[in-house]
């Protein structure tokens, strides 16, 4: 048949594969690349977020429901809120986080009622460590010389900067002499092995950690390294200041030492 002649042959590709096993299966479905094909896959909706009052959110949220002469929106008749009761529900605050939250923040009309000392201390116990020209901004200049003379009584000099002292408001009694020792070797150097702080003090490395963390930022894992948290600072703005509060924390080393000595030996007594 002419027809059939002219029929040219065509190639068959044929692929052989070993089977697949169940473990090897669960692999490959279990793999990066096999999650991404199936997520490219899926149909994806490009959604477009514009609504940042709580009314408008609320509004959306309850499906652009009327309001009434209360300016509630009801979704059914057994669920009739106002947009900030709904927007509330959905994100519960805890009580007990409220509470100690404004019990521990002072407004600054009620922080300007205060004495110089107790204002100067009150804002250190919030922040830990400040520098002297921020704490310097919540004074008058009425007020500088006074601030001058209380400061060295509620702070610590540490590379230019104000640290608060160990007051029990700010760390725990049992833990206050490792503090000290910390805040003492911060301003001989810029960073601080915690295994030696560890040893000294007899304390464990989790509570080390945790009081350090108002005063220290990064930590090198492999040598347990602690650095300073903020940079050097110059002191040239209240230099004399500055001599005596430096002057005072060199003074207090011998002090500092034996009261960690004496913490870890009643750690080990326990």
């Amino acid at each position: 048949d002419d027809d059939d002649d002219d029929d040219e042959a065509e190639g068959v590709h044929v692929t052989y594969a070993r089977r697949e096993s169940e473990v090897a299966k669960q692999r490959r479905e279990s793999s990066y690349s096999f999650v991404q094909s199936q997520i490219a896959k899926e149909p994806f909706v490009a959604l477009e977020l514009g609504v940042t009052s709580p009314e408008l959110r609320a509004r959306v949220l309850l499906g652009e429901q009327s309001a009434d002469a209360e300016g509630r929106y009801a979704a059914s008749p057994d669920f009739a809120v106002t947009p900030t009761q709904y927007i509330a529900m959905l994100t519960p605050a805890t009580p007990a986080k409220e509470s100690a939250a404004r019990a521990s923040t002072l407004s600054m009309e009620s922080l300007m009622t205060l004495t110089v000392e107790a204002r100067a201390l009150a804002l250190l116990k919030s922040a830990h460590i400040l520098e002297y020209q921020e704490v310097e901004n919540y004074f008058s200049a009425e007020e500088r010389s006074a601030l001058r003379r209380a400061l060295p009584s509620v702070a610590w000099l540490v590379r230019g900067h104000c640290v608060v002292r160990s007051f029990p408001e700010v760390v725990e009694p049992a833990l206050a002499p490792a503090r000290d020792f910390a805040i003492l070797l911060l301003s001989q150097s810029r960073t601080i092995d915690v295994l030696k702080l560890k040893q000294h003090s007899g304390q464990r490395m989790q509570e080390l950690r945790e009081i350090l963390k108002p005063l220290v930022s990064s930590v090198n894992t492999a040598r347990q390294g602690l650095e300073f948290k903020l940079p050097d600072a110059d002191t040239g703005s209240f230099a004399d200041l500055a001599t005596i509060m430096a002057d005072d924390l060199a003074a207090s080393e011998d002090r500092i030492r034996e009261r960690l000595s004496q913490s870890r030996a009643a750690v080990k007594g326990r």
